[in-house]
C-alpha cells in the first residue's frame, strides 16, 4: 500500500478485495481497543489490525507501540507498509470520518466537529481541505456513494 500513497485512483481501478480490506481498517463499530491477555499479536498483519483497532478506540500511537513492544518508529514503518498511512495520519482520518458520518447523520457541522474531537468547525473544515480538497458541505452529499462503492455496490 505504501506504493499507492499520495496517488489518486478511481475506485473501480482498485482490486475490490483489497479495497474492502483497507475499508475494514477504518470501521468504527465493535472496537474493543486492546485485546485481553499478556501477549500482543506477533505477525505484521495482526499488528496492523491490532494497531488500527486501538487507534480507532482513541489510544495514542505511543501507547499502541508500547503494547506491541515496538518503538514508535517501528510501528510507523510496519503500519505504513501495510496501509500507506502513518498511525498518526490513520488516527486523523478516523477522526475525520467520525465527524463526516456524524454530520451525515444529522448533526450540525459544529456538533459533528466537537463530537469527533476537533477544536471547532473551522478545524474540521481545514482538515477536510487537507484530506479531500473539499469543504465538508461539498463533501457530504457524496459520502454514501463512496461507501457503496467500497462495500460492494460497484455499479
Amino acid at each position: 500500500m505504501a506504493e499507492l500513497t499520495n496517488q489518486v485512483f478511481d475506485l473501480a481501478d482498485i482490486d475490490k478485495r483489497r479495497a474492502s480490506e483497507i475499508s475494514t481498517l477504518f470501521e468504527t463499530v465493535g472496537v474493543a481497543g486492546f485485546p485481553s491477555g499478556p501477549a500482543a499479536p506477533s505477525s505484521g498483519d495482526d499488528r496492523v489490525r491490532f494497531a488500527a483497532a486501538a487507534l480507532r478506540a482513541g489510544r495514542s500511537v505511543a501507547r499502541v507501540a508500547d503494547r506491541l513492544e515496538l518503538s514508535q518508529r517501528q510501528l510507523e514503518r510496519i503500519f505504513f507498509d501495510h496501509t500507506g498511512l502513518t498511525p498518526k495520519r490513520f488516527a486523523g482520518v478516523v477522526r475525520f470520518r467520525r465527524a463526516v458520518f456524524a454530520a451525515k447523520g444529522g448533526q450540525s457541522l459544529s456538533q459533528a466537529a466537537s463530537s469527533a474531537g476537533y477544536a471547532d468547525q473551522a478545524h474540521l473544515t481545514r482538515e477536510s481541505g487537507r484530506l479531500t480538497g473539499q469543504t465538508p458541505r461539498k463533501l457530504l452529499p457524496n459520502v454514501g456513494k463512496v461507501q457503496d462503492l467500497i462495500h460492494g455496490s460497484w455499479e
